[in-house]
This record gives C-alpha cells, structure tokens and sequence, in this order.
C-alpha cells in the first residue's frame, strides 16, 4: 500500500477522534494534513467541509465539498461510485443547525 495513502488515512482517524470530543480546530489541522499528503481523498473533504459548517465557514465548507465534485468528475463518475457507504448529498453535506431549520422558510431569508 502506498505510504502516504497510510500516513493520510492516520491523520484522517485521528482528525476523526478529535471531531468527536470537539476539538474541532485541531480536528482541522489533521484533515489539512491528511489532504495535503493525498489530494485525492473524498472523505477527508466531506469531513472538513462538515466541521467547517458546523462552524460557520459556510464559504470554505462549499469549497471542500465542490472539490468533491470536481475530484469526481475527473475520475469520471458519480461520488457514490468511489464510496458507496455515503449517503445522499443533502444527508452528508447540510449541517446539523440547517437540516432542522429546513422547514422553516423564515432561516433562509
């Protein structure tokens, strides 16, 4: 296995463990991490990109998620093709504080 597949996957984890006891901006220094070591890896994107929103760098959080869909395309599909445990993008892209502000059509003004 590639080395820095490995190495990615680890500060991946680790941001993981991080997010989960809210440690949110050291939880980001290890996806940045994890990225710069593979470019490529969607769900370090989507994992920033939830964390990102959920602190409300809603512009940066776009741009992880956008990157998502460019890596995609380049490697000629749909996201579900390369990681078919994800769900459906308004599962995995909304943050928790707009998935329960959807229904009222007064947040979005």
């Amino acid at each position: 296995m590639d080395r820095q597949l490995v190495t990615s996957k680890a500060y991946y984890c680790r941001a993981e463990v991080k997010k989960t006891i809210w440690e949110d901006t050291a939880a980001l220094s290890d996806y940045d991490t994890a990225v710069s070591l593979k470019p490529d890896y969607i769900q370090v994107y989507n994992a920033r990109g939830k964390v990102k929103a959920d602190l409300g760098e809603y512009t940066a959080a776009m741009a992880d998620w956008t990157t998502i869909i460019d890596i995609c395309h380049a490697r000629g599909g749909d996201f579900r093709q390369f990681n078919p445990d994800m769900p459906m993008w308004g599962q995995v892209f909304l943050p928790s504080s707009l998935q329960e502000s959807r229904t009222n059509k007064n947040t979005f003004r």
